[in-house]
């Protein structure tokens, strides 16, 4: 049964299994009975339109509440002449970062379709941190863009982008130590993971420190 509790009224949940047809015949889930039993409430399951469906006013699923996260920190990026933008854009990530903690489904064993859901999250993931960094880097925000792009390495240590980024902000700071070793970790990622080498950009920020 591919359900993972994460609280007693959280439920991480695929967007695949939001809903059933009432008339379908529950080969993950043996009976709604059983469902709403372990969900605690017989409220937890309900039937709208012929279809049952998570009652959301009750069950947190982490998967919609990370989508609508990253689309309430989208529409607060696109306002202008809002003085409190920044704050707004750093709370909102913060639940972000709370809700994404690696992979929602771990392991190799998993069905075709859950492992495609799982790299589908984690590339949306990565996209919000390459979003959520170059704001920074554009506010002036030196930190949370540094460190913005180092949970997203936390995530993936396979991202030049990421790994650039870095570099960069770190050269504009005369960190040049952190720009090597930056590289370094970038470097030693790739090829035991790959098995290739960084980029030529990657390799020609390295270079413009060298004396």
């Amino acid at each position: 049964m591919y359900i993972l509790i994460t609280s007693q009224t959280s439920l991480s949940l695929p967007e695949q299994w939001h809903s059933y047809s009432a008339s379908g015949t529950y080969q993950n889930i043996t009976s709604v009975h059983r469902l709403r039993k372990l969900l605690g409430s017989n409220e937890s399951v309900i039937s709208q339109a012929g279809r049952l469906m998570l009652n959301q006013k009750m069950c947190l699923v982490d998967v919609a509440a990370f989508e609508h996260s990253i689309k309430k920190i989208e529409i607060i990026m696109s306002k202008n002449g809002d003085d409190t933008k920044t704050e707004k854009i750093k709370s909102a990530a913060s639940a972000i970062f709370n809700l994404y903690k690696g992979h929602f489904f771990s392991g190799d064993t998993l069905p075709s379709w859950a492992i495609a859901f799982r790299e589908k999250l984690h590339d949306r993931f990565i996209r919000f941190i390459e979003q959520l960094g170059m704001y920074y880097e554009g506010a002036g925000e030196t930190n949370d863009a540094i460190s913005t792009y180092q949970k997203g390495l936390e995530a993936d240590n396979q991202v030049g982008l990421f790994y650039q980024r870095l570099m960069a902000i770190y050269k504009s700071l005369g960190r040049h130590s952190e720009v090597a070793s930056t590289y370094k970790r970038c470097a030693a990622a790739l090829s035991d993971m790959l098995g290739i080498e960084p980029s030529d950009k990657t390799k020609e920020l390295y270079r413009s420190i060298k004396p």
